[in-house]
């Protein structure tokens, strides 16, 4: 375990079972979006990078012939892998590992997705260009993950509260920003949009057991939000809800 990700193992394996059953991770329209973006035939095998408690893997394997998911953390995966069971699917094979570094061969799978992870990747250009070396080329990458405005201020803003909510926070990248990191790594990006994922202050300081001091810290941001911010994320006058900005991007790699 190199020291880069040492803090994303240890935040996530105390947490792992909350992400299973959380609501926005669980369930959302961009489960489906994600299916209909990859229009799978039945005939792929799927690379899901950073699986987590394993959504997106098991939305996806009944439309393809197998899933191959991965994750740094391994409660995580265990957590993956009892959703797998409940749910009656068979076809996702479990992997712990980083996703800078793969343990498959080149150009091995047809169709990729992650979702809700690589905000926490220590090196978000690094992992997409793994990615990029065991898809093969034609193949489909679904990115789905909080993002950032354009604006440097609410970049900051959002960034921050992030960062105080969960220290293993990486970085919220721009729209603009995976863009140009998957046309970098050699993939043609054909689709970009953006959606709000609303949220209830307490459940999602719960769901990562912030710290004290940290969920007061990240509280008095929201509250004192100057008026752009509180337009851009939707907060509530009490700051008990606010919006992130979920990103999805569809890219084939050439």
């Amino acid at each position: 375990m190199t020291d880069d990700t040492a803090g994303v193992r240890d935040q996530y394996a105390a947490v792992a079972a909350a992400y299973r059953t959380s609501r926005v991770h669980a369930t959302g329209a961009d489960l489906d979006r994600m299916v209909e973006l990859l229009a799978p035939t039945g005939r792929e095998t799927a690379l899901d990078l950073g699986t987590g408690a394993g959504h997106a893997a098991v939305r996806l394997a009944p439309h393809v012939a197998h899933v191959e998911a991965v994750d740094l953390v391994p409660e995580m995966l265990a957590q993956a892998r009892l959703l797998a069971a409940e749910r009656g699917v068979a076809n996702v094979g479990f992997h712990a590992c980083d996703v800078r570094a793969l343990p498959f061969a080149d150009a091995s799978f047809d169709v990729g997705v992650t979702r809700v992870s690589a905000h926490h990747w220590s090196d978000v250009p690094a992992g997409i260009r793994e990615a990029a070396r065991v898809l093969r080329p034609g193949a489909r990458l679904v990115v789905i993950d909080t993002v950032a405005p354009e604006s440097p201020a609410l970049d900051s803003f959002i960034n921050a509260v992030e960062l105080l909510r969960d220290p293993s926070h990486g970085r919220d990248l721009t729209m603009d920003g995976w863009r140009r990191v998957l046309e970098d790594a050699g993939f043609r990006v054909e689709t970009a949009e953006t959606s709000p994922i609303e949220l209830a202050s307490a459940d999602w300081f719960a769901r990562s057991r912030t710290a004290p001091w940290r969920e007061a810290a990240a509280r008095q941001l929201l509250i004192e939000a100057p008026p752009r911010a509180r337009e851009a994320f939707r907060i509530a006058p009490d700051a008990e809800s606010f919006s992130l900005i979920r990103g999805i991007l569809a890219a084939t790699r050439l």
